[in-house]
């Protein structure tokens, strides 16, 4: 049996993200149709939405479900969906890079973070491209901000692997992208 267990999206009760190695290597995005028990909970409204990384898929039920209900079927549809062929990603997703984004920053690097007496925060992105503020780490130096922006790209990369950059504001003037002059990039809208 494939190991599945379920983490909350903080501030948001219809989400969940689900915890498992899904065997995708470069292919992440929003989940079109799938096989098996999981394609039918997406076929038959019971999930909204659903998006897909290497180590994880995120859900949305749809109003009138709850995770109460339903947590247990969707998890074990889950695990035994990804066995089966016949997934549709649309790998184009913006805000499936930002959702693994502020999960890696404010779980996996919480602590890291904190002990750099920083904070770090996403600006804006696209479905390649990620900025992140870095907050005061410039105390720390130029070696400092840098190696805070691997770790980032390195623990966000795992998960999303078509990740082509990160830029950061924040931290020495070295590396920096200047926010007035990078071009903005709708997020969160529906086309």
């Amino acid at each position: 049996m494939t190991e599945i267990h379920p983490q909350e999206v903080p501030g948001d009760p219809q989400a969940a993200r689900w915890v498992v190695h899904t065997g995708t290597r470069g292919v992440v995005g929003r989940i079109l149709t799938a096989p098996g028990p999981f394609g039918d909970l997406l076929q038959e409204g019971v999930i909204s939405l659903a998006l897909l990384e290497t180590e994880g898929i995120w859900t949305w039920l749809a109003l009138g479900n709850t995770w109460d209900d339903r947590s247990d079927e969707v998890g074990e549809a889950i695990a035994e969906s990804l066995d089966y062929d016949g997934w549709e990603i649309d790998g184009d997703c913006a805000d499936l890079l930002r959702l693994i984004a502020t999960d890696v920053i404010a779980g996996e690097l919480a602590e890291t973070i904190a002990a750099a007496d920083t904070t770090v925060e996403v600006i804006e992105n696209d479905a390649g491209w990620l900025l992140v503020d870095l907050g005061r780490i410039d105390a720390r130096g130029p070696a400092a901000s840098e190696e805070l922006q691997q770790q980032i790209e390195m623990a966000i990369r795992e998960r999303y692997p078509v990740l082509q950059e990160v830029s950061r504001v924040g931290g020495p003037a070295s590396g920096q992208v200047a926010v007035a002059s990078t071009p903005r990039r709708g997020l969160w809208v529906e086309e």
